[in-house]
């Protein structure tokens, strides 16, 4: 695999059966999900009106924790620093969830990029979704579903540089 491009694995050998689509799926899941990390990232330059209401820097890192459902493909990413028990982090964590909901744009969001693998990509799950629990919040999205558009979209950019001679990435 090293001298392959990183999608081709998963689209070629995924749809062969199911031992392929399983050692394929683990493989992804041990290199690309595990370990990587959802940023939450805002740093205002100037303030926003009133400064003293809103922090001008938000931060957050998300972890992958576990799933959410028996078929292990709701994966959880669960934030590592803010706490909703403390009362000051609980004012970040609720500016936070403002900030996210201002964008509803499925895939995207200004403030969020998705450390996987050996890079970063602002390219987003499409189902991405962000809950809290007592103690602190979280991120969820169907793990598989968002490595087959990341590749896919990895695959075309890679067909397009191969014709073209302009390189993107």
């Amino acid at each position: 695999m090293p001298d392959q491009p990183r999608w081709q694995p998963w689209v070629k050998y995924r749809a062969l059966n199911r031992a392929f689509k399983k050692e394929i799926e683990d493989y992804y899941f041990k290199h690309w999900i595990n370990g990587s990390e959802i940023r939450v990232k805002r740093e205002e330059p100037f303030p926003p009106d009133p400064y003293d209401l809103y922090s001008l820097y938000l931060r957050e890192c998300y972890i992958f924790s576990g799933f959410r459902d028996s078929e292990q493909r709701i994966a959880v990413f669960e934030g590592q620093r803010l706490k909703w028990t403390d009362p000051r982090e609980r004012e970040h964590l609720i500016q936070i969830e403002r900030m996210l909901e201002q964008f509803d744009e499925p895939g995207y969001h200004p403030y969020i990029t998705f450390k996987i693998e050996k890079g970063v990509t602002d390219l987003l799950p499409i189902d991405l979704r962000f809950g809290n629990t007592i103690t602190n919040s979280y991120f969820t999205f169907d793990w598989r579903t968002y490595l087959s558009t990341l590749l896919d979209e990895r695959r075309r950019l890679d067909e397009y540089e191969a014709v073209t001679g302009v390189w993107h990435s």
